[in-house]
């Protein structure tokens, strides 16, 4: 799952008979929880470049329960939870608390107003962007990438707008035999 604005749990139905393995979740914001592990059936997953929770202090807790996974570039807020840690691997995360600790170029205690431009966003996702100028998430990630959403492979796209051109305005009309057709497009950089 990767590009994607979630506003409720992502709940991963495991049994033991058919434990979730290697599932990925990039570039998403997430404002709830990620549910899949328990304490008989782990869950397995690349878990890189999220915002997991709320743009603001205090938007809501998070909660993960997960088991076997990386979490890599991700930015968590909220009072979070982290359950069922058996064998996770934290690297160059941020949260508003200590839920990652601080080593493996972890931050802990770091606000999210410190980080997002928050509600002078256009747009709900645009408010997970990050701020400008010194920012704890700019330059924090694996190689020395920013961390959230906006980086990676598959980056997040504001309002789900494709990275490829779209057609802006159609228009027709029919002579005779003849169609004549107006088609604009814009570039979506």
């Amino acid at each position: 799952m990767r590009q994607n604005y979630f506003l409720f749990d992502i709940v991963f139905l495991v049994d033991a008979a058919s434990p979730v393995s290697n599932a990925v979740l990039t570039n998403n914001i997430i404002r709830s929880g990620i549910l899949g592990a328990t304490a008989t059936t782990p869950m397995s997953a690349l878990i890189k470049n999220n915002v997991l929770g709320g743009a603001t202090a205090g938007a809501g807790s998070f909660a993960v329960s997960v088991a076997n996974s990386i979490f890599s570039n991700n930015i968590m807020t909220g009072p979070s939870t982290i359950t069922s840690v058996n064998n996770n691997n934290f690297n160059n995360n941020t949260s508003d608390n200590a839920v990652f600790g601080t080593a493996d170029g972890n931050q802990a205690n770091v606000p999210p107003a410190n980080i997002f431009v928050g509600a002078v966003a256009p747009s709900a996702d645009g408010a997970y962007q990050l701020r400008p100028g010194p920012n704890p998430a700019r330059g924090t990630g694996e190689s020395g990438a920013d961390i959230g959403v906006f980086n990676g492979n598959a980056p997040y796209r504001l309002s789900g707008i494709p990275s490829v051109p779209t057609v802006s305005q159609y228009s027709q009309t029919v002579t005779g035999t003849t169609l004549d057709a107006i088609v604009s497009t814009r570039l979506n950089n």
